[in-house]
């Protein structure tokens, strides 16, 4: 969250020195000295400009990482529209219950493996679960699985990486199928290409 209120100045003036900012740092021929003063078309191509300052800014940090960040591309200006609408209604809710938390996103993702877990194996008869040990274990791995996953998809860290491979080896010995579904689900889940390789990579069987 941010506060508004500008330390050194004592105001209000965030808008206004985000504003300053992009002018500062882009040639804009007709705009005035103040965002107030703006046009409706002039505050929407500064909303578009400093959102692209903000990922530059971004990746400019993170330059030599595997991670980078760019804005989505839609389709139609009709697709934008709705999605624009579906965030806006979604920000409007308590931060806890919006679509976008990750506590939430993760736990939902979480107890979706986990029913389907337990639908498979009952459909496909590929474990035959005697104890509630045994059980629990399976729901272990794929729990674990899926933190390493989700955690390498954000951070893109080596040794997230490696701990999702030793629980998509386990998962294996389990059931080949429930394994191939969580390698699924962690592809489906990486940013960008070169991570969904790298966990192609991490779950290819030992060569002979």
């Amino acid at each position: 969250m941010i506060n508004g209120k500008n330390q050194k100045t004592n105001e209000y003036d965030f808008v206004q020195k985000q504003y300053e900012h992009i002018l500062n740092n882009i040639k804009l021929d007709g705009f005035p000295e103040k965002y107030s003063e703006c046009s409706a078309k002039q505050i929407k191509l500064f909303g578009e400009l400093i959102q692209q300052d903000f990922y530059d800014f971004i990746n400019m940090q993170l330059d030599g990482t595997n991670v980078y960040f760019e804005k989505k591309k839609y389709d139609s200006e009709e697709e934008k529209a709705l999605d624009r609408e579906n965030i806006k209604n979604d920000t409007s809710k308590p931060i806890a219950d919006r679509a976008y938390n990750t506590a939430t996103y993760l736990e939902e993702q979480k107890n979706k493996n986990r029913n389907e877990n337990k639908e498979l194996i009952a459909e496909n008869n590929l474990v035959k679960v005697s104890t509630k040990t045994l059980r629990k274990q399976i729901d272990g791995i794929i729990k674990s699985a899926f933190e390493a996953a989700a955690e390498y998809a954000v951070t893109a860290y080596e040794k997230a990486l490696i701990k999702f491979g030793k629980e998509h080896k386990a998962l294996e010995e389990i059931s080949e199928f429930i394994a191939e579904k969580a390698k699924k689900d962690a592809i489906e889940m990486q940013p960008n290409e070169e991570q969904k390789e790298k966990i192609k990579e991490i779950t290819k069987p030992p060569k002979a």
